[in-house]
């Protein structure tokens, strides 16, 4: 869900796709009060899309309401995350950091309760290496 109404990128498609993951729509949609509820969390990709969020829906979050962070700050990181541009390889490679993301996301949100040891050595190096990288993709002026 997203502030914006508008078609999905062809090459965000694309490489959904050659990940054998089929998009349900082919658009965004608008975010609504109703897509809002107490146990809602919402995570954005930049602290701008969390202000401008919380301006338009203020009474939607806080103490016992729904919650909302960036991506990376849910994690334990800091900065923004900056939207694709570029190239279809720019485009998978910023698939490849979202899919990261999303894995470490998913380890904090539900932890195993009996992991190896070795599993937690990787994803608190992959955590640490994440801490020091900036996906940086200059944006293109016209993508057609």
């Amino acid at each position: 869900v997203v502030l914006i109404p508008e078609p999905m990128n062809p090459k965000a498609v694309a490489v959904l796709k050659s990940h054998q993951l089929e998009p349900s729509k082919e658009y965004s949609e608008q975010l609504t009060r109703e897509d809002i509820t107490p146990q809602s969390l919402v995570l954005t990709m930049t602290e701008g899309q969390s202000v401008h969020i919380l301006n338009n829906f203020p009474d939607c979050f806080g103490e016992g309401l729904a919650q909302i962070s960036t991506v990376r700050n849910f994690i334990g990181q800091e900065g923004d995350i900056s939207n694709p541009a570029g190239s279809l390889a720019d485009y998978g490679m910023f698939y490849e950091h979202i899919d990261l993301l999303v894995k470490i996301m998913i380890e904090k949100m539900f932890p195993k309760e009996k992991k190896a040891v070795v599993e937690d050595e990787l994803i608190q190096q992959v955590s640490e290496a994440l801490k020091e990288t900036k996906v940086i993709i200059p944006p293109v002026e016209n993508e057609e």
